[in-house]
């Protein structure tokens, strides 16, 4: 994957054939049924207004997507890489939900979401699990006040802090196995699977990480590719600063930080909080 770096913007964009792999690990590791019913109980506790419709932001490859669809929620994804597509849909027909809408558009591209969205609004808008910075967060937020109702949320995920006792500038070392969650009835040595070397690079507000991924693609060739991401960590006395919108009919609402998650389901020695905003009435 590559990440093209300003100062403070990162845009990522993966390999061709690469986002079927990237899946297998976020199937094995995060925990998506208990995340997202965090998420839920959230929307519940500062939502104004009653939540029905839902805008995924970055929907990638739709497992938050499918476990809010079963919470009831009418839900538009949206996303930059059609790529990603073919694996929703193979994800919502294993896990038997119905599929939802996908758009695909740049969602920075303001005038290009109004033409897809067709002017739409929604209840509540997500933006979860995407590394982007935390400028460009807050600007999203920002343009998307203008398809959130009155009362509706805009909710993502942010690092805030490290694990109590560690310190950063250090770089650590690891590696992770998955398979294919498509193929778990087939006997073991014809699954697809792939093998991730992982190495962070820890500093004082962000994580370098590079992850190598080994598998044999679907032509049988054994392919290397490496996956770049930066991740922002926000220190605890910058978050009304630096999350604070730009548009005075956004609030930024309090964190929460998200302990019932294991830390495997985590970006290593790092605290996952939900944040998020709230449009005035």
């Amino acid at each position: 994957m590559e990440v093209a770096m300003s100062d403070n913007h990162w845009q990522i964009t993966y390999p061709q054939g690469m986002i079927k792999y990237v899946d297998f690990f976020r199937n094995e590791l995060f925990q998506y049924e208990i995340y997202d019913a965090v998420v839920q109980k959230y929307i519940n506790k500062y939502a104004n207004i009653e939540v029905n419709k839902l805008c995924a932001l970055g929907c990638g490859t739709g497992r938050h997507e499918v476990q809010l669809k079963r919470m009831g929620y009418e839900i538009i994804g949206v996303e930059r890489n059609r790529e990603s597509f073919p694996v929703i849909e193979a994800v919502f027909r294993e896990n038997g939900v119905e599929p939802i809408s996908l758009v695909e558009a740049d969602f920075f591209d303001f005038e290009l979401l109004k033409k897809k969205l067709k002017s739409q609004h929604f209840d509540c808008i997500t933006l979860l699990f995407v590394p982007l910075s935390i400028e460009d967060t807050v600007k999203l937020v920002d343009i998307f006040e203008y398809f959130l109702k009155p009362g509706g949320l805009f909710i993502s995920n942010q690092f805030i802090g490290y694990e109590e006792g560690f310190t950063p500038n250090i770089t650590l070392c690891d590696n992770d196995y998955a398979e294919n969650p498509l193929q778990k009835d087939l006997p073991y040595k014809e699954r697809e699977y792939c093998v991730r070397l992982n190495t962070y690079k820890y500093k004082k507000n962000l994580i370098d990480w590079t992850a190598v991924y080994i598998f044999t693609d679907e032509n049988g060739v054994v392919r290397m590719e490496r996956d770049h991401d930066i991740i922002d960590v926000l220190l605890k006395d910058e978050y009304g600063s630096r999350l604070k919108s730009t548009n005075s009919s956004m609030e930024l609402l309090p964190l929460y930080e998200v302990n019932e998650i294991s830390t495997d389901a985590n970006m290593p020695k790092t605290k996952d909080c939900i944040v998020a905003w709230r449009k005035k009435n």
